[in-house]
C-alpha cells in the first residue's frame, strides 16, 4: 500500500459469546478498507467470534479489556479504579499501531478511546448502531456527564439510520450536540445476485437470520410459524445464529411435533449459501437500528418480511418487502403465507432487490460516504 494510507482502529466490544449485526459491520468495514486499499485497518474488541473471522480473513485483530456490565450502577467502584487503565490501553494500542482514525463503536470505548485519541491528536470517529438513544436516557451521573464531554470531543458521529439519528436527537436534552450524520447501513455480496431460474429445495423455504433471543421476535415466528405448518405444508424454516433461546426453542418446536419443518444451522460463516436456498426471509425483531440480515437477504434477491421497527422501513421497501408491526405474530404470518402463496410476487420483489444492489452494497456505502467521515 502507499505510503499515506492511514492506519484506523476499528473499536467495538461487547459480550465475548455476541456476533450480531453490529460485529459483522466492523468486520465489513475492516474487510472493504483493506481490499479496497483505502486504509489498513486494525480491530479491537472483546468478542470472540469477530476475533476469530478477522484473523480468518488476515485483518489485525487485538484483544482489548471491557467491562462486562450494561449499566455499572454495581461496578461504581471498579468504574472508576479503570478509568485510567483503560484510557492508557487505547493510547497504548493507537502508538502501538501508528493509529491515525479511531472509530468507536460503543459506550465504553466511546468515553475511554476518544479521551486517549484527543490526548495524542488523533480523528475520532463514533458510529452508533443503537446505543446512543438508551444512554442519553439514563440516570447516572458520572458515566452521562463524561460521556457528553467524550462526545462533544469527537470528529465526527454517525448513525447507521435516519431513525437512529432522529432518536438520539428527541432524547438528547444537553447542549452542544454536534450535527450527526446517518449513513445508511449496508452489506458485502461477494457474488454477484441473479434471479432465480429454480428452486434448490422441493418446499417453499423460509430464512432467519440473527440473535437468537427473545428481543428478536423468535416467539413471534415460532407462533407465526405454527399456523402455517397447519395451513401449508410445503413450508420449511431456515434458523441461523445462536443465542440463549436456541435450546429452549428447539425443545418447544419438538414439543409441537414441527422438528421436521425447522432446520438450524448454528453460527455460520457464508450465510450466502443460506439465502441462496431460501424464497422468503423473515426478520421479526422488536427493535432494530438497521440490522444487516435483511440486506444480505436483499442483496441475494430474496424478498423480505420484516417488522416496521428503527431503521428497517429505510431498507425494506415496498418493492422489496412486506413491513408488520412488531409482536404481532398474526400479522407475521399473513404478512409470509401472503408471498409465498404468490411465486410469481415473489419472483418480482427478488428482482428488483438486485436492481437495487447499489443501496445495500456495502462497499459502495465506504466509497462514497464513509471515506469523508473517516478522513481518508
Amino acid at each position: 500500500m502507499a505510503k499515506n494510507i492511514k492506519n484506523v482502529l476499528l473499536v467495538r466490544n461487547a459480550y465475548t459469546w455476541q456476533y450480531g449485526g453490529a460485529e459483522r459491520f466492523t468486520l465489513n468495514m475492516a474487510q472493504v478498507l483493506g481490499e479496497e486499499k483505502l486504509a489498513n485497518p486494525i480491530i479491537a474488541t472483546s468478542v470472540t467470534d469477530l476475533r476469530r473471522q478477522a484473523k480468518k480473513l488476515k485483518i489485525p485483530a487485538i484483544r482489548n479489556i471491557w467491562m462486562k456490565n450494561e449499566t455499572h450502577r454495581r461496578w461504581a467502584v471498579a468504574y472508576y479504579a479503570l478509568f485510567i487503565p483503560l484510557v492508557l490501553q487505547y493510547a497504548y494500542f493507537i502508538l502501538r499501531h501508528r493509529i491515525d482514525v479511531v472509530t468507536l463503536m460503543g459506550r465504553d470505548e466511546q468515553i475511554f478511546g476518544s479521551i486517549a485519541a484527543k490526548l495524542l491528536k488523533k480523528r475520532v470517529v463514533w458510529i452508533d448502531h443503537g446505543d446512543m438513544k438508551g444512554i442519553f436516557s439514563e440516570k447516572m451521573r458520572f458515566m452521562g456527564r463524561t460521556y457528553q464531554w467524550a462526545l462533544s470531543r469527537a470528529d465526527e458521529i454517525v448513525t447507521v439510520s435516519k431513525s437512529e439519528r432522529e432518536k438520539i436527537s428527541d432524547a438528547y436534552t444537553g447542549g452542544g450536540l454536534r450535527s450527526i450524520t446517518a449513513i445508511n447501513n449496508g452489506a458485502l455480496h461477494k457474488r454477484q445476485p441473479t434471479p432465480r431460474t429454480k428452486k434448490l429445495t422441493k418446499s417453499m423455504v423460509v430464512t432467519y437470520i440473527g440473535r437468537i433471543e427473545e428481543d428478536k421476535g423468535m416467539k413471534d415466528l415460532l407462533a407465526a410459524a405454527t399456523e402455517i405448518a397447519a395451513e401449508n405444508r410445503s413450508v420449511m424454516f431456515y434458523i441461523v445464529g445462536k443465542g440463549s433461546m436456541e435450546k429452549g426453542l428447539k425443545d418447544e418446536i419438538s414439543n409441537l411435533n414441527l422438528s421436521s419443518r425447522f432446520k438450524f444451522f448454528g453460527q455460520v460463516d457464508d450465510v450466502y449459501g443460506v439465502l441462496d436456498q431460501s424464497d422468503l426471509f423473515v426478520y421479526p425483531t422488536h427493535h432494530e437500528a438497521a440490522g444487516i440480515a435483511p440486506l444480505e437477504a436483499l442483496l441475494s434477491g430474496v424478498p423480505v418480511v420484516a417488522t416496521n421497527v428503527g431503521g428497517i422501513p429505510e431498507m425494506v421497501t415496498p418493492d422489496v418487502g412486506v413491513l408488520v408491526p412488531p409482536h404481532q405474530p398474526v400479522m407475521l404470518k399473513e404478512a409470509i403465507l401472503g408471498l409465498i402463496s404468490n411465486p410469481d410476487l415473489l419472483r418480482k420483489m427478488g428482482e428488483q432487490a438486485i436492481k437495487n444492489t447499489s443501496r445495500y452494497d456495502f462497499r459502495e456505502i465506504v466509497n462514497k460516504q464513509y471515506r469523508k467521515v473517516l478522513g481518508i
